[in-house]
């Protein structure tokens, strides 16, 4: 499921509404407000009291579009129900000029039967949903109502995600840690401490990429790392890199990178903590040991150069020794006044050393330290991982990092996590002593990490579970269209009502494997063709036999944006062959094909049937199906060619662009 950032819902600024409590304490349905748009004056009031008298609408009719604009400005409604045509302004101008203007409020399209070309125009121009005028009045006016209830509950799920992603944000840009997301290495968020190190806006940031902000002598190394991260190989999750900030400065900054999904693509989170002063600290006291080094080397020169003067060699050995106490007491202080604790532990676990910060934050003496055994401090598993490593034999006795270990809740009831990193020590016989350490405060850093993967999961349910509703809805309406067909006595009208209900199947058919899929944005394409060649075999029932149904497209996949029209138009290619290649008792063969050559894909439904009519071109079709087919060609930038010989050939190229990769 994908994750973004800002963004306004003009949707938002619809009436919101707090479930009412019934007489038994129960949340009663929430009141949806409905404009009701029609020209057609005998069924404004019906609609508005059958509405009404469900308990859960509340509805104001207009009879032109008009005065239904002056009313959208006086207040908000949650669903907007149109005719379609309308003197002064149809529906679709109605729609158009609400998504022009940024509005996303649900519409819903109910017009008169016979209007197929209008299904298309209206989806093309935003609608929601498509209802046709006719028939039973109370079957009318129930579907209208499921239709209302449908769209909003839908636009309610993705307002309630939104909020939820927004918390989410403002974590994160509350935090007092530096924080960013990238794509690719485009910046897609910055908290406030980020523009604080690098100097820039965040309005800057969000123009510039990461490689501008890192220094040129460390962009290989980071460069390296990113691929490594990009073709799933190991590659370190934290490391340090400098960057150059606004003024110029070099700064070092310590890198905690995870990866994560945005939009529906690959990107990666940043947590940053600015080094400079501690790193320039340890290359001060490098500098200040190296210095000494080269005086201790000067000073034995000389000494040796002079061994007839005992005298100046015990005064110069003294300065050596005031210069190394003096180095001592500066590293000391440095080690004392770092917020991580350092320490030393025995092989037995008692510690005997700890930062001085600890002991006074503790309550103790400075004078009189405790003697503190870490075994009883923590869990019972943690105790066992210790104990293996202090009393191991010697020889295996090997530097840790990474290892992590819990503190039991204190008086705070908060527990702590901490990240250790030590060094086995020995004395000057060789033997082992116990071990040297840095341990790190990471309570902070866990949280986040469990925060963002426990946000990721949810979004995961929450995708899954709208697939699951849109296939069952569509089940619903293909229900609803079986029953319709059952029921009608013309021969055309049922043709165009099946023909519906295996365009609504062919979708319905894309979200059950999109539901049943690893991945929820794109599906197995044979699996598919299976499928809908068995669900249209049966819907026009074919005798078992008469047509042979080749499918070619092993291993071939598609995002959701291209599946469901292509399924749209294999849907009306099969129908036509299945209809009208193959008239009384003729047999034959229908193929389907699906190559896939880079980005490049082909797709050929050919029959060896009768052929079609010599005056149906592609250039002139009056037909529905081949209409929806070259209208679903342009949607997906592709073309199409038809071939006569031997039956009837199909044969369509389109391209699909590759999914950006996350570059850090």
């Amino acid at each position: 499921m994908d994750t973004h950032f800002g963004g306004n819902d003009p949707w938002d600024r619809g009436t919101r509404h707090t479930p009412a409590m019934d007489t038994g304490g129960r949340k009663s349905p929430p009141l949806i407000s409905v404009l009701y748009v029609d020209d057609e004056l005998a069924l404004l009031e019906p609609i508005k009291i059958f509405l009404e008298k469900q308990g859960n609408f509340s509805v104001d009719t207009s009879s032109n579009v008009p005065d239904a604009l002056g009313m959208l400005k006086k207040r908000s409604y949650d669903v907007i129900v149109s005719d379609y045509q309308m003197p002064e302004m149809d529906g679709i101008a109605f729609l158009t000029q609400l998504r022009e203007n940024d509005n996303q409020i649900p519409f819903i399209i109910f017009t008169g039967k016979g209007r197929e070309d209008a299904v298309i125009e209206a989806y093309n121009a935003g609608a929601d949903f498509y209802l046709a005028k006719g028939g039973n009045p109370k079957a009318m006016y129930l579907d209208l109502r499921k239709k209302i209830e449908q769209v909003y509950s839908r636009r309610s799920a993705e307002k309630a995600l939104k909020e939820s992603e927004e918390r989410y944000r403002k974590v994160m840009e509350q935090s007092h840690d530096a924080i960013f997301i990238i794509k690719g290495s485009k910046f897609v968020f910055v908290n406030d401490r980020v523009s604080e190190i690098a100097g820039f806006s965040k309005q800057e940031l969000y123009t510039m990429e990461i490689w501008d902000l890192l220094h040129p002598d460390d962009r290989d190394r980071i460069t390296g790392i990113a691929k490594a991260r990009a073709r799933g190989e190991s590659a370190p999750d934290t490391y340090v890199a400098r960057a150059i900030n606004r003024d110029g400065d070099v700064r070092y900054l310590e890198f905690a990178v995870t990866s994560l999904t945005v939009d529906g693509d690959d990107a990666v989170l940043c947590s940053v903590r600015d080094i400079t002063d501690r790193k320039r600290s340890e290359d001060a006291l490098q500098t200040a040991y190296a210095d000494l080094e080269r005086k201790v080397e000067e000073r034995t020169r000389e000494l040796s150069m002079l061994t007839g003067n005992l005298q100046n060699e015990i005064e110069k050995r003294k300065l050596v020794m005031d210069a190394l106490a003096a180095s001592e007491e500066k590293y000391r202080n440095l080690v004392e006044q770092i917020g991580d604790i350092v320490f030393h532990i025995d092989p037995d676990g008692i510690i005997t050393y700890v930062s001085p910060h600890v002991i006074t934050s503790m309550g103790f003496d400075m004078e009189h330290p405790p003697k503190i055994n870490i075994l009883d401090r923590v869990s019972p598993p943690d105790r066992e991982r210790i104990k293996k490593i202090l009393t191991s034999v010697e020889e295996l006795h090997e530097p840790i990092s990474g290892f992590e270990l819990e503190f039991p809740a204190d008086s705070h009831n908060k527990k702590t996590l901490y990240e250790i990193n030590a060094t086995p020590s020995f004395a000057k016989d060789g033997s082992y002593t116990g071990y040297y350490g840095i341990a790190r405060d990471i309570t902070e850093r866990k949280n986040l990490q469990n925060t963002v993967a426990a946000s990721l999961e949810e979004k995961e349910i929450l995708l899954k579970e709208i697939h699951h509703r849109v296939k069952n809805n569509m089940q619903v309406i293909s229900s609803l269209l079986s029953l319709q067909v059952k029921v009608m006595k013309d021969t055309k009208s049922r043709e165009a009502l099946l023909e519906s209900q295996n365009r609504v199947m062919s979708i319905a058919l894309v979200h059950e494997k999109l539901y049943q899929s690893k991945s929820y944005a794109e599906i197995d394409y044979y699996d598919y063709l299976t499928k809908i060649v068995e669900i249209l075999l049966q819907s026009y029932g074919i005798p078992k036999g008469k047509i042979r149904i080749e499918i070619q497209a092993e291993k071939i996949v598609l995002p959701i944006g291209k599946a469901i029209p292509v399924s749209l138009m294999i849907n009306e290619m099969l129908s036509n062959s299945m209809k009208y290649a193959f008239p009384g008792e003729r047999k034959g063969v229908i193929v389907v094909s699906l190559e896939k050559h880079g980005n490049h894909y082909t797709l050929v439904v050919r029959d060896d049937g009768i052929g079609l009519p010599e005056q149906i071109d592609l250039d002139h079709i009056e037909t529905l199906g081949l209409q929806l087919v070259n209208s679903l060609v342009g949607q997906i930038q592709g073309t199409i060619a038809m071939n006569r010989h031997g039956g009837t050939e199909y044969r369509i190229e389109f391209e699909i662009e590759p999914a950006g990769r996350g570059s850090l």
